[in-house]
């Protein structure tokens, strides 16, 4: 492993393309999203930690000669040392900086064909961020008309799931085509295949849960009520003993993703999920449209990567109050079970008038 030079200068997606005559598709024109029907049970729209951009950027994606892609995020960066970089999780090209230095990296692995690259910043460590930034990539190439059979390699994200391989599976990839990279990962394409990023930060694009939804992912039973918790992690809601209570009046099944052979089963299977802030809601992108879905938002991590991804993908959404027991931003919280009761009877009531 050795030190390589950064990238001396970045571009969107696009604009690289058509500057070196490559390939380009647009699989979302840029657009104006509205995000007001994001609310509280009580009806009360909810603040999030930072403003939620209604502008969505155009979505689509290149096909690049020579393209490498660096390290385990998967940074890709084109002829004449230029980083792609709407094709990164972060705020464009106010971010150049991070990538502004050099990298150590192995000697660079030569991969011949089209290489789509799903790699992403911060999917290395996070299930949600790898199957939203990284996998839903995928719906991008599909929305633009990409066909997956041209694709003689696919640079996957780097968190370790058996449930992408089998996602991978279900799209028609072989798993002789799958790559993950690792720490100084260092591919050289023939020709690579890069998306923009699925959305905007913090906001998805309903591409994702459309190609998610394409697959033939078994149900798992029928009708599933889940209640997904995060005991024993960060975020925890120190009043679960009344959560579990909750589950027995309701008929909700507690449920942990680890134990489950494969998630998105038991989510496409769902008519309501319950669950606090955190990766465990992820696979909501599996859910059939309509489904009801509440999200427990703690007060110190209001975000909306939930909440945006479930009304891109046509889900009846609310929030219900969680109150953070300390400032620290992965603090545990008090779930405000009263409002949770009532939200859920909600739920129940609008699934019955279907």
């Amino acid at each position: 492993m050795s030190r390589r030079p950064a990238p001396t200068r970045a571009a969107r997606v696009r604009a690289a393309a058509f500057a070196n005559g490559e390939e380009y598709a647009v699989a979302q024109p840029a657009q104006t999203v509205d995000w007001s029907s994001l609310r509280y049970e009580d009806g009360e729209p909810i603040e999030f930690v930072a403003p939620l951009m209604t502008k969505m950027p155009e979505l689509g994606y290149g096909v690049f000669r020579h393209g490498v892609v660096r390290g385990p995020a998967g940074t890709p960066v084109v002829p004449e040392d230029t980083l792609l970089i709407d094709a990164v999780n972060v705020n464009l090209n106010a971010a150049f900086r991070r990538y502004s230095r050099p990298a150590k990296l192995f000697d660079a692995v030569e991969l011949t064909g089209e290489v789509i690259n799903l790699a992403s910043m911060f999917s290395v460590n996070n299930y949600g961020h790898a199957l939203l930034d990284g996998m839903g990539r995928l719906g991008l190439l599909q929305a633009a008309g990409y066909d997956f059979t041209r694709a003689s390699w696919v640079i996957m994200p780097g968190f370790a799931s058996v449930g992408f391989h089998q996602t991978m599976a279900l799209a028609g990839f072989s798993p002789e085509s799958l790559i993950v990279p690792t720490k100084g990962a260092h591919y050289r394409c023939e020709q690579l295949v890069q998306t923009t990023f699925p959305g905007r930060p913090r906001a998805y694009s309903g591409a994702i849960s459309r190609f998610f939804r394409s697959l033939d992912v078994p149900q798992a039973g029928r009708g599933r009520r889940l209640l997904v918790t995060r005991k024993g992690g960060k975020r925890t809601a120190t009043n679960d003993d009344q959560l579990d209570g909750l589950a027995d009046e309701f008929g909700l099944e507690i449920y942990e993703a680890r134990n489950s052979p494969f998630s998105p089963s038991d989510f496409a299977a769902a008519e309501l999920v319950v669950g606090a802030h955190g990766a465990g809601l992820s696979d909501i992108a599996f859910c059939a449209p309509s489904t009801n879905v509440i999200e427990i938002l703690p007060s110190g991590h209001r975000y909306p990567y939930f909440a945006t991804l479930a009304s891109a993908s046509g889900l009846n959404y609310v929030a219900v109050r969680g109150k953070s027991v300390t400032d620290q931003p992965n603090a545990n919280f008090v779930a405000d079970v009263p409002a949770l009761r009532r939200a859920i009877e909600a739920a129940d009531r609008r699934r019955q008038t279907l």
